[in-house]
């Protein structure tokens, strides 16, 4: 029966292929032309199809249309030229035109052949229907298809265990002390579980890794692989999603059957938000592929069918997206944190991966650890790799100190742009600007040292920027926030000073600006007139939270303060620069010269930075409104001398104490 459908499906092929081709006409207006002119020789109508096909005679073959259209002019060539859709009543029209014109063609009526009626009727497409039924179930039968339905419903897993170990231990994460004490336990309780049986106490059912992209929840999950002496499951979420619906539930019940018949398991399942999220509740269905998942998940977390011990770990970047069911205890109820890491887990983790590459002697950890604040991780290995490449573009056989600096550089502000040259005028522009930065910086005490300064443009669409040590701080002061506004707007200020108008390149700086005084007031409430009240939305911190007792008066209220903290910093570095003019000159000067200087030659150039407490006691002197001598002030009520006039030189005083406050 298969090769009867099979000749009858490719018949069907051959007679659609060897259907002639034909020019269409737009109109009938193009058919009366060629009738008028006397060009037509024959027509015929397809009354089943809704077409007329036009054959043209020897006259027509010469005309401007055929040879503008390439019809051939071959007069034996019996198939039509010309193709044209008309609609039913077309046949009485041309009827009607041709009792006035007798010299026009009879219209023929196309006569369909027997394979034409069969491949166009209904039985035809039954059988084809029939045809590919066949087939499939010809597939279920020889089992290709069931392998295929096998693998929509099998979780994709990879076991970990004795004989197949990940490399990876306890000693190879750098840092991370407190997680790795409390996913010491894990391990532990499957180790010697006769410890803690003794003593009555119950390992929990699971745990999630909370923390930042690219700060070691997966290598955790590694180590924990390594050092455990029970076999370990390693997935993904995106594993268990499915383009049929059911596929991800069958997928999360084949997972832990495979973990019950190991008796002993550890699950870890990386990005656990793809199938832990909320549940959805508003205009949707709870029978939902993806709240499936969620529900099977946590029916196989409650474990009744089965006495066997296994342990689930997930790992997100997002627990706030995870249903709140997932993370109640019994389920996955231990929280291990992960966080950057601090300068001495920096040092650990450069000496982890520097081992594995060729460096010089003069490669100091704790330098690279300085340079790499709030760098995660994968940051880490990455500036490693980075730094390994680039001395190999440049032909070195060891990596060098300069090619850390160089990928490190390359990781925060991106590549150097070789083929961007700037033009004069706004390579002063940039030079001026980031000197701006720079000379407010370093006369901040409470911001940190200076380590680069450049005006080479970057493939981040950096110009130029002014690179500070960073402080690894938990708490800042108001005082330092409104340093770093005043910091940040220094680019600005020496632009108007120095170069008389301002430009595009501060937009950065702006925003950091504006993002620093709205959190001022609205979020850690270190404003006098708002006062101590925090708007910050925690659970979307995208958004500030304004429907508390909050009015149209305090809103404006909060951008006058906002206005006004901008407006004062702004001015305050104004004043720093105009009191520098001349290190900022030498700045400029070096920067056109070398387009980099680092931070021992800046501040050989501009000299050593003041303390902060020479910085209070200037900025105690600032606040000190000068009072009036009595010798400046008018005519006192008490004087009854109303007349009498103050002489011209007394007039004069308050103007000199004004112009020497303005200059200190």
């Amino acid at each position: 029966l298969s090769p009867f459908f099979i000749i009858l499906f490719l018949g069907a092929l051959f007679h659609n292929s060897n259907q002639p081709s034909y020019k269409k006409l737009e109109s009938t207006k193009e058919l009366k032309t060629m009738l008028w002119a006397n060009h037509v020789e024959k027509i015929t109508y397809d009354y089943r199809h809704g077409y007329i096909y036009i054959t043209l005679n020897e006259k027509g073959l010469k005309s401007a249309k055929a040879k503008k259209d390439n019809i051939p002019t071959d007069p034996k060539n019996e198939n039509a030229h010309y193709q044209l859709h008309v609609h039913p009543k077309f046949v009485d029209e041309y009827l009607a035109l041709k009792k006035g014109n007798p010299s026009f063609p009879l219209l023929d009526t196309e006569e369909s052949s027997i394979i034409d009626l069969f491949l166009n009727s209904t039985i035809f497409s039954t059988l084809l229907y029939l045809f590919g039924l066949f087939f499939l179930m010809s597939f279920v039968f020889s089992g290709t298809l069931g392998k295929n339905m096998v693998e929509i419903t099998r979780s994709k897993a990879i076991l970990w265990d004795k004989n197949n170990k990940t490399g990876i231990t306890f000693k190879d994460v750098k840092g991370m002390e407190e997680a790795k004490n409390q996913v010491k336990d894990i391990v532990n309780y499957f180790k010697y579980p006769e410890k803690y049986k003794k003593i009555g106490a119950v390992s929990p059912k699971g745990a999630i890794l909370i923390g930042a992209p690219g700060t070691g929840k997966t290598f955790l999950a590694k180590a924990i692989a390594g050092e455990s002496d029970i076999a370990f499951l390693s997935t993904n979420g995106s594993d268990f999603t499915s383009m049929y619906m059911g596929g991800s539930t069958a997928r999360i019940r084949n997972l832990f059957k495979k973990a019950r018949k190991l008796k002993k398991a550890i699950i870890f399942i990386d990005e656990i938000d793809t199938i832990g999220r909320k549940r959805k509740t508003i205009g949707h269905h709870s029978h939902e592929d993806g709240d499936g998942a969620l529900n099977q998940l946590l029916y196989e977390l409650d474990g009744f069918e089965s006495d066997a011990q296994i342990f689930v770990i997930g790992a997100t970047n997002r627990v706030e997206m995870l249903d709140n069911a997932l993370l109640r205890s019994g389920r996955l109820e231990m929280k291990v944190y992960t966080n950057y890491p601090a300068k001495t887990e920096r040092e650990g983790t450069f000496d982890y991966y520097l081992k594995k590459i060729k460096t010089e002697n003069n490669v100091s950890t704790q330098t690279l650890a300085v340079r790499t604040p709030g760098f995660s991780y994968a940051d880490i290995k990455n500036v490693v790799n980075s730094a390994a490449l680039i001395a190999i573009n440049n032909k070195r056989k060891k990596v060098t100190i300069n090619d850390f600096h160089q990928a490190i550089d390359e990781n925060i502000a991106g590549i150097k742009r070789k083929v961007k040259i700037l033009k004069p005028k706004e390579k002063n522009i940039v030079a001026y600007h980031e000197a701006g930065h720079a000379i407010v910086g370093h006369f901040l005490p409470r911001l940190s040292k200076i380590v680069k300064v450049t005006i080479i443009p970057r493939t981040s669409s950096a110009l130029g920027f002014a690179q500070y040590e960073a402080q690894e701080k938990q708490l800042h002061s108001k005082n330092y926030l409104l340093d770093q506004i005043c910091s940040l707007l220094g680019g600005r200020a020496s632009e108007a000073i120095f170069l008389k108008e301002i430009s595009t390149g501060a937009q950065n700086d702006l925003e950091k600006v504006t993002e620093i005084a709205h959190n001022l007031i609205i979020v850690y409430g270190m404003n006098k007139k708002i006062g101590h009240i925090s708007y910050y939305h925690r659970k979307n911190p995208q958004q500030y939270d304004f429907t508390r007792i909050c009015s149209e008066k305090r809103l404006q209220l909060i951008n006058e303060e906002i206005d006004k903290i901008i407006t004062q910093q702004y001015q305050r570095a104004v004043d720093i620069i105009k009191k520098h003019q001349d290190k900022i000159e030498k700045v400029v000067a070096t920067l056109k010269d070398k387009e980099e200087i680092n931070g021992d030659q800046f501040r050989k150039l501009v000299g050593p930075r003041p303390t902060l407490a020479t910085e209070q006691k200037i900025t105690k002197t600032n606040k000190k409104t000068p009072k009036a001598s009595p010798k400046e002030k008018p005519p006192v009520k008490k004087q009854k001398t109303p007349k009498a006039k103050p002489p011209a030189k007394k007039q004069k005083a308050p103007k000199k104490v004004k112009s020497d406050n303005i200059s200190s």
